[in-house]
């Protein structure tokens, strides 16, 4: 009785009779046993030939966390995942992080409160919201404060009230309306908001100098410098 050449293998030999001449099939192909003729082509996209079961080898769909072509299966690097029957692994998702190879879409982490993750993320923490912002677990972005409301921390999950009026995205409490505040406590200090200016007490007098540029400010200085540009050109002419 003949044997048939085992799983994995094929002969296109007649009258075999020896094992040697049954050859070892080409990986990604299929050949179950007995086969006489090599396959002309390798299990289709998204299967591997899978030869867990020797008796009935067959092309089975492709395993979460793996991608295959031409039969074969590799694992998805970091930074992106797939599910059954992939072909090719994609980015992962925004507002998640895929840490290390193999990743599933159930498998995916959400990004920590105080972070965001842009897609192809590989771990939680390289994207902290800056100071005038926040976020909640899983974010894409990071949210800038509401208006009247401020942050001065880095990877802040939420946004403080501001003790009087502040503009959207503030990072320091600093009102809009008290712009040319005194800080008792120091002598000088850089306020950051919407303007920039230097409030600055002097050690020996008691007196306060202020050095800032407002919009207000600009406008004036811009069309008092236009008046002498004016008269000056008047008095030439």
């Amino acid at each position: 009785k003949p044997i048939a050449c085992p799983s994995g293998t094929y002969s296109s030999t007649f009258a075999s009779i020896s094992f040697f001449n049954c050859l070892n099939c080409t990986t990604g192909y299929l050949c179950k046993p007995g086969t006489d003729f090599h396959p002309e082509n390798p299990c289709p996209l998204g299967t591997f030939a899978d030869y867990s079961n020797s008796e009935n080898p067959t092309c089975s769909p492709c395993t979460p966390g793996f991608y295959c072509q031409s039969g074969l299966k590799y694992s998805c690097p970091p930074g992106f995942y797939s599910n059954t029957s992939f072909s090719e692994c994609l980015p992962c998702i925004s507002g998640y992080y895929c840490p290390s190879s193999k990743t599933t879409f159930l498998s995916k982490l959400p990004c920590p409160p105080g972070y965001f993750c842009p897609p192809q993320s590989i771990d939680g923490l390289s994207y902290p919201c800056e100071p005038g912002s926040f976020s909640l677990s899983n974010a894409s972005t990071c949210q800038i404060c509401p208006i009247n409301h401020f942050t001065s921390s880095w990877k802040s999950t939420a946004c403080s009230s501001c003790s009087s009026s502040c503009l959207a995205g503030s990072s320091k409490d600093i009102s809009f309306h008290s712009f040319f505040s005194i800080d008792q406590d120091k002598s000088s200090e850089f306020i950051s908001g919407p303007f920039d200016s230097y409030d600055y007490r002097s050690p020996d007098h008691n007196e306060i100098r202020v050095i800032a540029m407002s919009v207000v400010g600009g406008v004036c200085l811009f069309f008092t410098c236009l008046f002498f540009i004016l008269i000056l050109l008047s008095s030439c002419c």
